[in-house]
């Protein structure tokens, strides 16, 4: 028992290790996107084993109804392709007739359907029209050795039994993983929610509403809510126009004031400097003023005691208290002069 429950752990890492097997372009291709493989649920049956080969490779059967064709589904494939070392993928796709009994409508019809799951490169060969349910005789009838599906019971809507059962209990069965966030109800959920939306990018694109089935109201709504949005628009684009137009005068005005504060400070800078060489100049012209008064007044007082002194001297002979004017010399001259009298 133990060596069975090694077994299966060694074959579920075995491959998923090969599934995880891909180009380094792919890798970062990967890791940008958000999408993951789900973890691996634990299995209470055994799992297969197979020896494979290029002569030989193990073929594999994986079916589904693959409607609107995604990258959950090309993952999925992808495992089925990658689950031995030498596989040929056998991938079979329900018909219109069989899937709208037993599921309902899908979006793509079969042919589509069929071209869809065709051209993913790790599709060997498509079988179309396939059975909801496998029997011994459709699997001899393809020489599979094993079927791959998520582990989940798949119940048949008419006898609630998984689907796979006898697979699974056979030792043919290869366990996948589903990718998260992804499958055509989640798309067709997207669509839903957004109906509005695409009908609008739809009718850009020329589309009437005759041609998508809308009714007289939603028709009139829907014009409605475009009218409302083509007014938003331009709205919010004359705002943005409005900024743009104010944010290009206060830049302006920034740079008026800019000018003029600095012509303003270059004006009272030569102010300042007129000023200052004004009053310089100003102080020479005073002090020269002053120089040519003093040097005036000195000629002149020299010139006025000459005179005085001519006429004392000619009206006395001398100063009337016997004190000579002028130099030492004449006053000596002169004193000389009383005494000889």
């Amino acid at each position: 028992m133990s060596n069975a429950r090694s077994h299966k752990r060694r074959a579920r890492r075995q491959a998923s290790q090969r599934v995880e097997e891909v180009s380094p372009v792919e890798k970062k291709s990967r890791a940008a996107g958000s999408m993951k493989l789900e973890p691996m649920e634990e299995v209470d049956f055994p799992l297969p084993e197979f020896e494979s080969s290029p002569e030989r490779p193990v073929r594999v059967y994986a079916d589904g109804i693959f409607d609107l064709f995604h990258v959950g589904h090309a993952r999925m494939l992808e495992q089925c392709k990658k689950l031995f070392p030498h596989v040929y993928l056998i991938v079979g796709v329900c018909s219109d007739k069989l899937t709208r009994q037993m599921k309902g409508k899908t979006v793509l019809d079969e042919s589509e359907r069929y071209e869809s799951v065709r051209h993913c490169r790790w599709v060997d060969e498509v079988v179309t029209d396939a059975p909801w349910v496998l029997d011994e005789e459709f699997i001899q009838k393809h020489n599979i050795d094993c079927v791959a599906h998520d582990p989940a019971p798949y119940i048949h809507p008419k006898t609630g039994e998984d689907v796979y059962s006898f697979l699974k209990n056979t030792r043919r069965f290869a366990p996948t993983r589903r990718t998260e966030g992804i499958s055509t109800s989640d798309i067709i959920v997207r669509i839903v929610r957004d109906y509005d939306d695409y009908i609008a990018r739809n009718l850009e694109r020329g589309i009437s509403f005759k041609e998508m089935k809308v009714g007289f109201l939603k028709k009139n709504q829907l014009r409605m809510e475009k009218q409302v949005k083509e007014i938003q628009s331009k709205s919010r684009e004359r705002l943005a126009k409005l900024k743009d137009d104010t944010r290009i005068v206060q830049e302006r005005l920034k740079n008026n004031i800019r000018r003029t504060s600095q012509r303003i400070d270059k004006a009272r800078k030569d102010l300042f400097e007129d000023v200052e060489a004004f009053g310089q100049k100003m102080e020479r012209r005073a002090s020269s003023l002053l120089e040519r008064s003093k040097m005036f007044l000195t000629e002149t007082g020299v010139v006025v005691n000459e005179h005085v002194r001519s006429f004392l001297v000619g009206t006395f002979g001398h100063h009337p208290r016997g004190v000579p004017l002028g130099s030492d010399e004449e006053g000596s001259s002169g004193s000389q002069s009383d005494s000889d009298e």
